[in-house]
């Protein structure tokens, strides 16, 4: 009589430490897609980080935030009667988007990602253009780069100032979320051209590939 009550036992505690682990991971993976969405907006946020202490706080509001609502929506899917399976659907489908997210360019074949790479220099090098309005010129900026490098090129207003003549792509590489091309530019400034090799680090931003970071490589 004790074997069948003690195999019931532990049927249940497998299945609570199942069930609370299901749980807890899905609250740590709702969590980080909540707050990898706050960091990713880009409008009354982008403001606010001019001012450090501002920006501590509102960051430390979201949060807890965050915390309340995840807390709120676990008790409340725990009440239902799919709520697990909802629980266990939510956490497949977080995986995969964490996974995408890290790996980006993997997901991406060698000939669209230096394609988007060059469209993306050519708007680049279209700053040089002198006669472009300030509207123009942000819309270039933001739609050619990362976040963090519009803000620095729109603060600084350093720009690049030879036109583009041609882009020849040398390599392509990944690594983790961002790919790197090694690229040979020709440039014409004061009537005559320039040859230079560059590497172009590229991330995605909200579903788009843009320049992260430029480095003029030795030309020797």
């Amino acid at each position: 009589m004790k074997e069948p009550s003690m195999s019931k036992q532990n049927k249940d505690l497998k299945g609570g430490l199942f069930t609370t682990i299901i749980r807890t991971l899905f609250m740590i993976l709702l969590s980080i897609f909540l707050y990898f969405g706050y960091v990713s907006f880009n409008g009354p946020v982008k403001t606010l980080l001019s001012n450090s202490f501002v920006f501590i706080i509102v960051t430390g509001l979201v949060i807890g935030l965050i915390l309340f609502l995840i807390t709120k929506i676990t008790k409340l899917l725990e009440t239902k009667r799919f709520g697990f399976l909802v629980m266990s659907l939510v956490n497949i489908a977080l995986i995969f988007f964490f996974i995408y997210q890290l790996f980006t360019p993997y997901f991406y074949s060698s000939e669209m990602l230096e394609q988007t790479g060059a469209e993306a220099i050519r708007t680049y090098y279209q700053l040089s253009d002198d006669t472009l309005s300030e509207t123009k010129r942000e819309e270039l900026v933001t739609s050619a780069v990362s976040d963090s490098l519009a803000t620095s090129m729109l603060i600084t207003e350093h720009y690049p100032t030879a036109k583009l003549k041609e882009i020849d792509i040398q390599t392509l590489e990944r690594n983790f979320y961002l790919f790197d091309l090694t690229v040979s530019i020709e440039t014409e400034e004061n009537s005559s051209t320039k040859n230079e090799l560059y590497q172009f680090v590229f991330t995605s931003e909200r579903g788009q590939f843009k320049i992260n970071s430029i480095m003029t490589l030795d030309n020797n």
